[in-house]
């Protein structure tokens, strides 16, 4: 008998839905992923999700490949430390060069474009560049060495 078979839900890997023992299915919270109540308590459907595929509670996070949080498909879950996960993000909402890392410098008049990435809480400055393409680059590159398949640019 698998693991999976004695817990008190279902989980279909390929649509990412999941339903209690009554079957019920999950809901969306307010935050845009999906909960899930067992045995009285509320859960994520990716933590879920990630118990009944592997037999284990993940360590620390799991992120969403595609930033969809009602994405529960197997496919589109991994494993991710809190930095990693942090990483798959798009600009910030009060990012006004609408690119990842690129901030203006408007004291600089010949490489106004400053280029920054934060790793483990400290901000690390990349260089200026005349332009914020240039600026993101470097910010793309720096992430892709840094984390890999989970580095977003925008």
């Amino acid at each position: 008998m698998s693991k999976a078979a004695s817990l008190p839900f279902t989980y279909n890997p390929e649509t990412g839905e999941m339903r209690d023992i009554f079957g019920k299915k999950a809901h969306r919270s307010g935050h845009g992923y999906m909960r899930l109540k067992v045995f009285g308590e509320l859960h994520y459907v990716h933590r879920l999700a990630w118990l009944y595929m592997t037999g284990k509670w993940p360590a620390v996070h799991i992120d969403h490949k595609d930033m969809d949080g009602e994405n529960n498909r197997w496919s589109n879950l991994r494993e991710a430390t809190h930095q990693e996960n942090l990483m798959n993000r798009t600009a910030n909402k009060n990012n006004t060069s609408g690119m990842k890392g690129v901030s203006l410098d408007r004291t600089n008049t010949s490489n106004p474009w400053r280029a920054r990435i934060t790793i483990n809480g400290k901000e690390i400055g990349l260089g200026s560049y005349p332009t914020k393409e240039m600026a993101q680059k470097a910010y793309l590159e720096k992430a892709g060495e840094l984390f890999g398949e989970f580095a977003r640019g925008q």
